[in-house]
């Protein structure tokens, strides 16, 4: 462990290169944005204390969670087989009544004054577009990483672009019609 000094005396003294480095920090900004921007080329991890609790209230709400979702394949429904000759836009207002109803009372179950860290309904927060994008880890506490070896490599799962989930989901269909 190494607190203070800079990343060129971190270097001198320890012998190692960036990449076998956990920077571990709890601000978003200062402790990660700005270790990635320096290029400095350290793994980092956010700490984000509220993690455990996020967790608790997704796992409760998930018929929430589903109900949004299904009022969201609704909304997209009222747009199918719709093209730029359409000449009035279907009244998706009451839907998207009922989908900022559902999504505050989803909210209001994590913190009553700004709900979700990582999303509001089924869009991911600034916050939530941060971390994914910049930090490489992120856990409640970094005791977290008391349970893996010191050498254990960390990655994440790879995840599909939209056109990519539309081919595999293609690819499905027609191996099934195959079979």
């Amino acid at each position: 462990m190494y607190a203070g000094g800079n990343f060129a005396m971190f270097k001198k003294l320890t012998g190692t290169k960036g990449g076998e480095v956990m920077y571990v920090g709890d601000n978003i900004m200062h402790d990660i944005v700005q270790t990635k921007k320096s290029r400095c080329l350290w793994r980092t991890l956010l700490v984000v204390r509220e993690l455990e609790q996020e967790t608790g209230v997704w796992a409760s709400s998930l018929q929430h969670w589903n109900h949004i979702q299904n009022l969201e394949y609704l909304r997209a429904k009222t747009y199918q087989n719709m093209d730029s000759s359409e000449m009035h836009a279907p009244d998706d207002k009451p839907i998207k009544k009922h989908i900022a109803m559902q999504s505050e009372k989803m909210d209001s179950q994590f913190n009553t004054w700004f709900g979700s860290l990582f999303r509001r309904g089924t869009s991911e927060s600034f916050f939530s577009n941060q971390v994914k994008r910049f930090a490489d880890l992120y856990a409640s506490d970094c005791l977290n990483l008391l349970s893996y070896p010191l050498y254990y490599y960390f990655s994440s799962l790879p995840q599909l672009l939209p056109h990519e989930i539309e081919a595999l989901q293609n690819a499905k269909v027609a191996e099934h019609e195959n079979l």
